[in-house]
């Protein structure tokens, strides 16, 4: 087990509001990176796990505690990138199906 994030609590603690502001930030490099991203559900899944996997890694290779939390701020901007795309399509009228399911 690895103690990297022994002293955490001699840390400022961040605001919600420093927070929020780093997902935002993170979203804008995401749009920059890919483009707008529309997806069905399951690809949105796979996204997400993939990123949580990212913080799975840095916690298992007991990577400095800087590093877990800009891993979890990339999830949780992928989180808003989701919602987002569903919020649009609710708007646009579209139907959000699983790849899975068959249009006649």
């Amino acid at each position: 087990m690895c103690d990297n994030h022994s002293g955490l609590g001699s840390l400022v603690k961040p605001s919600e509001d420093q927070i929020f502001d780093d997902i935002e930030k993170e979203r804008f490099n995401q749009i920059r990176k890919w483009g707008d991203q529309r997806h069905p559900h399951d690809a949105w899944v796979r996204i997400e796990l993939e990123e949580f996997g990212e913080v799975a890694k840095s916690i298992n290779e007991c990577r400095p505690w800087e590093d877990v939390r800009a891993e979890l701020i990339q999830v949780a901007a992928v989180a808003v990138a989701w919602i987002s795309d569903i919020d649009r399509r609710v708007v646009d009228g579209e139907v959000i199906r699983p790849a899975n399911e068959r249009i006649e």
